[in-house]
């Protein structure tokens, strides 16, 4: 890693701490704190970048000499943004509408170098196919809690594996946080993970 340069995550998701811990970057994690919820686009590629953007620039300005990485996950169906849902009733509706379609998870990093102020964006998407759901499989896995703070009201790597037929693409940029990209972009920045 770059002398003195400080890691920051601008996220609250351990998912995404967790993503960082396993490739062996040391960071330290900052919630950005914004309301997502205020954020209008036009379409859901613009959307993810708006709300990656907004949470790395929230967290920028605190840390001198650090690479700030900001993100966000959504998943959508024809174009139809399908955020964290509101409630378990959310939730359910969430998943009969991707029960046995494919739809596609995007997720937007921002990066941005505080030292020289250059800002990274980049988009990924990937294809999730669902397995033809019944009703008693989805109102159990919504009982268990764990759509409820999740984009599509599923986690993949979680007990919402049982829901994916196939996925084209990153897996963890299901998760929330595509690796290769992530890499790609900190090895410019020469930020490299540390061997253990």
């Amino acid at each position: 890693m770059r002398d003195k340069t400080r890691l920051v995550l601008a996220s609250g998701s351990p998912r995404r701490d967790s993503i960082l811990n396993q490739l062996g970057l040391k960071h330290i994690t900052i919630p950005s704190r914004i309301d997502e919820r205020s954020i209008k686009a036009k379409n859901v590629r613009t959307h993810a970048k708006k709300l990656a953007m907004l949470k790395a620039g929230k967290v920028a300005p605190k840390f001198k000499d650090s690479i700030i990485i900001g993100a966000d996950t959504l998943v959508a169906v024809n174009g139809k943004v399908f955020g964290k849902p509101k409630d378990r009733k959310d939730a359910i509706r969430m998943l009969c509408k991707l029960s046995g379609r494919t739809h596609q998870v995007i997720t937007a990093l921002c990066i941005i170098d505080t030292r020289s102020n250059k800002k990274i964006v980049k988009l990924v998407s990937t294809s999730v196919r669902f397995r033809k759901l019944d009703n008693q499989t989805i109102r159990e896995y919504v009982r268990s809690g764990e759509p409820l703070d999740k984009a599509g009201a599923y986690a993949i790597q979680g007990k919402g594996a049982a829901l994916v037929e196939s996925i084209n693409g990153d897996f963890y940029n299901v998760v929330g946080l595509p690796v290769p990209v992530l890499l790609e972009v900190l090895k410019r920045l020469h930020i490299r993970p540390r061997s253990r």
